[in-house]
């Protein structure tokens, strides 16, 4: 299974279990799980990230740089439509040159998502993003194992980091 798709449902399985956690609202990167911050989708996907591959990202957008999310710069100015609360609606358009290329490829991500979850509203629920982000591995990174054997790996592995940090 690729990285990228374990950091997701990594993230969805952590949203799931510590709804407290999430916080559309706050552009963080989490040091990790029961850390006591809140972040916001990409936050906790970058959180994940760093424990799987041993980076060190601070910034929740560098998160839509990692290649393998495979967001591109030059499809994030689509529009997509969906329904919303019974309404038809469109996400904004990006404008070519307003934004700098991680915050077009951050946007191209949520109307991602507001497109699987049938409009923005799983920003306001742990519950509501942990669903659409499996919907986006799904359609996204669509691949492999299953997600329970996720868990134990990821544990292993932030385990070892932080011994590693208690020698340093």
């Amino acid at each position: 299974m690729s990285t990228i798709r374990n950091a997701i449902l990594l993230t969805a399985t952590h949203l799931e279990r510590n709804p407290q956690e999430f916080d559309f609202h706050q552009p963080t990167v989490p040091k990790g799980p029961s850390c006591g911050t809140c972040g916001c989708a990409l936050g906790w996907m970058a959180t994940f990230w760093n424990i799987l591959t041993g980076t060190a990202f601070t910034r929740y957008a560098a998160m839509a740089e990692v290649d393998a999310l495979g967001l591109q710069e030059e499809h994030a100015n689509r529009a997509e439509t969906y329904l919303y609360h019974g309404m038809l609606r469109r996400t904004e358009e990006i404008t070519e040159g307003s934004e700098s290329t991680d915050t077009r490829k951050v946007n191209q991500f949520y109307h991602r998502m507001d497109a699987l979850a049938g409009g923005p509203h799983w920003r306001d629920s742990a519950e509501l993003c942990a669903t659409t982000l499996r919907k986006y591995a799904d359609k996204y990174h669509a691949e492999g194992e299953a997600e329970d054997e996720l868990i134990p790996a990821m544990v292993k592995a932030e385990n070892e980091r932080l011994m590693v940090m208690e020698y340093v």
